[in-house]
């Protein structure tokens, strides 16, 4: 097993600013329409689809490495202390100063809305394990490649129910207090990633040369995203799956073909690179910014009901400002050292 060497890439933080801004996006959706009544637009459907397989997606392209003991031992405690203490303690804060149900909020596989980092630890520290064993034994990058394949295969049919109705195995208090059913929902997508690192000078060439020399970009990102709208009015989950896995392609083709744009220094692209370098800071302290929009400050959107030309104008605004106020939030506490690291921890990795 090889590990690629990729620097800093400007179009996957971009990315990662552009799915932050969406999770804030369906969060204020959730204030107005707290039961998915039916309210928000196509494309918030669409968004919410795949918005968090994006994030487990780029978080297994980013974490696939040679794992040794001492790298595993580095990684697992930046994991811990740099994702799951911040978590936990921002979950505290949460459910303290929203007066929410302690109990209720800890057995609950939602956690308040701060199950994310939660799964990923979890599906993170699997791979891990998985890849450590893979180095001791010395096995080859194709067979950890379909090693991984396989994995990630059987692992596809288990697709997360929004409505909380769970394979009997996964009906567990156990189970909902560790997120479980959420987190191998939606492993299949960080070991995609992992597959896409391990051959990703490969799908580089690929994907120029289709650009370069046939023009086929185009016609592909079109294919994927007639097929994703294709299937997402499905309510089959092999079916829904399908249309994860095409979104999730014709929106990392996008990015990638557009990439010296999402490096460049203009508005759009320099701001959306902040927030993917801040998803974090963003996705913790986002859900308190949106606690008093739970007096009904919006709900006179719901007469729009499906309206994106109403409906995107609004929300998009409101979740550029509350992620800025989040990015803003995090850089006054670092003028508090002492606090900012009790709650992220070092900055010396």
């Amino acid at each position: 097993m090889s590990e690629t060497k990729i620097s800093r890439l400007d179009y996957i933080d971009a990315l990662r600013g552009a799915m932050i801004l969406m999770v804030v996006y369906f969060h204020l959706i959730f204030r107005i329409d707290p039961f998915g009544s039916g309210f928000h637009s196509d494309f918030a459907e669409a968004m919410r689809s795949i918005r968090m397989p994006l994030f487990f997606f780029i978080t297994g392209f980013l974490a696939c490495a040679i794992y040794n003991p001492a790298l595993f031992k580095k990684r697992l405690h930046n994991r811990m202390r740099r994702q799951l203490v911040p978590t936990v303690i921002i979950f505290i804060i949460y459910i303290v100063v929203t007066r929410k149900g302690f109990t209720g909020a800890v057995m609950s596989d939602n956690k308040a809305g701060y199950w994310f980092t939660y799964s990923l630890v979890q599906v993170w520290l699997i791979y891990a394990i998985l890849a450590l064993i893979f180095s001791r034994l010395r096995l080859s990058q194709r067979t950890v490649f379909f090693i991984i394949l396989a994995i990630t295969i059987c692992l596809i049919p288990l697709k997360y129910n929004e409505n909380g109705m769970y394979p009997v195995i996964f009906d567990t208090r156990l189970s909902q207090f560790f997120s479980f059913f959420r987190t191998v929902s939606f492993a299949p997508f960080f070991f995609m990633g992992v597959l896409i690192r391990m051959n990703y000078p490969v799908m580089q060439r690929l994907l120029d040369r289709l650009r370069s020399k046939h023009r086929c970009d185009i016609a592909l990102l079109l294919l994927t995203l007639i097929l994703f709208v294709a299937l997402i009015p499905s309510n089959k989950s092999y079916i829904i799956r399908l249309s994860e896995i095409a979104g999730i392609t014709a929106i990392l083709i996008t990015f990638y073909i557009t990439r010296r744009y999402w490096s460049s220094d203009n508005i759009i692209a320099s701001n959306l690179r902040i927030l993917g370098k801040n998803t974090l800071p963003i996705y913790l302290y986002h859900m308190f910014f949106l606690t008093p929009l739970n007096y009904g400050l919006l709900d006179w959107l719901a007469d729009y009901e499906g309206m994106f030309h109403v409906e995107f104008p609004v929300l998009i605004t409101l979740s550029v400002i509350i992620s800025a106020l989040c990015v803003i939030a995090d850089r006054l506490l670092k003028r508090l050292p002492a606090v900012h690291s009790f709650i992220f921890g070092s900055d010396n990795r």
